[in-house]
């Protein structure tokens, strides 16, 4: 099964309702009058118990601002200084800056311009999240795959 997305009914700051949708079968079940924590809570509990491993929950507007605060740091920082550590799992290398935040090159050929992006969740093995801005420094060099 595959969420791929929550709707969510609030009311004020409380969320009152949810609706997951699945690209295999719809889903629905409803939270009444509770937190945002109690339902993250909740939501995770149901969850696992379906993928049968710990999983973790975000919500869009959290997100949202997520991307927005990392779309502001891109655009203030001139030039980003990447440090090679590695390459993931589909063997893309993998990249930090000078503030521990990971980065993959998602089509590391030397004959083309290097596409980057955040690591989803900050995580080695995660897949390419936000395209990232700017001009980039690797170092000591680029990795290509050819």
């Amino acid at each position: 099964m595959i969420v791929t997305k929550f709707y969510v009914t609030t009311r004020g700051d409380r969320l009152v309702g949810i609706q997951a949708v699945d690209t295999s079968m719809d889903l629905q079940f409803d939270i009444e009058d509770i937190g945002r924590e109690e339902l993250r809570k909740e939501l995770a509990e149901f969850f696992s118990d379906i993928y049968g491993e710990k999983v973790g929950i975000e919500f869009e507007d959290e997100r949202r601002a997520w991307m927005d605060e990392e779309d502001k740091l891109m655009k203030q920082q001139e030039k980003i200084d990447l440090y090679f550590i590695g390459n993931d799992s589909c063997n893309r290398p993998v990249y930090t800056d000078i503030d521990e935040k990971l980065f993959v090159d998602v089509d590391p050929r030397s004959d083309r311009a290097p596409k980057i992006c955040t690591k989803y969740r900050n995580a080695l093995d995660g897949e390419p999240d936000i395209p990232a801005k700017g001009e980039f420094e690797f170092l000591p060099k680029r990795v290509v795959w050819r």
